[in-house]
C-alpha cells in the first residue's frame, strides 16, 4: 500500500497513525475489493475512515470517524475488523 502526500498530511494533522500490522489488514481488504472490481473504496478501520484507490493500491485520504458524514465518489465500502 502506498500513501498519497495528501493522505499523509491529513493523517498527520488528525494524529491518525497506522502500524505495520494495520497496513497488512488494509492491504488484505484492498485485495478483496480488487477481486470484486472496486475502484475507489471507503475503508472503515478502527477509529478512521480511509479512501483508497483500489487499482493503484493507494490511500488517497483519511479522516477520523467524527468527520465521516457524506462520502461521495466511491463505489464500495469495506468494514475491516
Amino acid at each position: 500500500m502506498k500513501i498519497s502526500n495528501h493522505a499523509q498530511k491529513r493523517m498527520s494533522a488528525r494524529k491518525l497513525n497506522l502500524a505495520d500490522d494495520d497496513y497488512v489488514q488494509i492491504s488484505k481488504a484492498v485485495s478483496e475489493l480488487q477481486e470484486k472490481g472496486s475502484r475507489e473504496s471507503l475503508l472503515l478501520y478502527k477509529d478512521m475512515g480511509i479512501i483508497a484507490n483500489v487499482q493503484n493500491r493507494t490511500i488517497i485520504t483519511a479522516m477520523d470517524m467524527k468527520e465521516i458524514g457524506t462520502v461521495t465518489n466511491i463505489d464500495s465500502t469495506k468494514f475491516i475488523k
